[in-house]
């Protein structure tokens, strides 16, 4: 059964495996916690349909964000005041605070909720996704690729796993790509982690034409149709954030 060759495993998935050999000994759980806070940390993204700011935009405009076991607090605004019970005693609302940095979510970006996105792993770490899981019912199916997974394990120090290989990848005969897409892709993920996932599929147009320029060889720039053939055959979209429904 092991190691298991496939070429991607979900948060789920991994948390089990990789509790049966990892040490100091952690269980599924804990292990599913460490890797959506990890997501929530822009350290992991996967195939994720949503970014974290994406996210974190729901959750604040959901009209069930008050049931959840967070609060959210505008800007410098202070917390939840204690409620005074008939006996004369108070109530505390001792939820995490989850502070965003405005009433307006399409003022918000990555860099302006980072403070949320930090507070939100840290939930996540000591408390579960339970904290917010109406929202998080989708976080533990995404997939990681080995590689994504095992370089994520490097940075944060953990041993190699083993419980996963790829599957090998077989030569083909012919002539090579004449356009790096693999790295047209990792250069979208590296630009969403610092920017925010593209907002538009002419945004995404553009910039697999300029990373595929800055690959190439000979600095040549694909044409319009091999960039949305790419696009759909590399998953660029995925890869840059892009909401599905634009």
């Amino acid at each position: 059964m092991f190691p298991i060759a496939r070429a991607a495993l979900s948060f789920l998935d991994i948390s089990e495996y990789w509790s049966r050999e990892i040490y100091p000994p952690a269980s599924s759980h804990e292990l599913l916690n460490t890797l959506v806070s990890a997501w929530w940390l822009g350290e992991l993204r996967g195939d994720s349909k949503h970014s974290p700011l994406q996210l974190l935009k729901i959750m604040y405009t959901s009209m069930f964000r008050d049931d959840l076991g967070i609060v959210f607090i505008v800007g410098d605004g202070a917390g939840p005041l204690p409620v005074e019970l008939p006996d004369g005693s108070l109530k505390l609302n001792l939820r995490p605070q989850i502070h965003v940095p405005s009433s307006d979510t399409e003022s918000w970006d990555e860099a302006a909720c980072r403070d949320a996105f930090h507070a939100l792993a840290e939930v996540t770490e000591r408390q579960s996704i339970e904290s917010y899981r109406e929202f998080a019912v989708m976080l533990p199916s995404i997939r990681l690729t080995c590689e994504e997974f095992n370089t994520w394990c490097r940075e944060r120090g953990y041993p190699k796993p083993k419980f996963w290989r790829p599957p090998l990848k077989k030569s083909k005969r012919g002539r090579p790509p004449e356009y790096n897409w693999n790295g047209v892709k990792a250069l979208l993920e590296t630009y969403v982690s610092g920017h925010g996932p593209v907002q538009t599929i002419g945004e995404l147009l553009q910039k697999c034409a300029d990373f595929a320029f800055e690959l190439h060889p000979g600095k040549s720039t694909p044409d319009d149709k091999t960039i949305r053939e790419a696009i759909k055959t590399h998953a660029l979209a995925a890869a840059a954030g892009l909401d599905p429904g634009k």
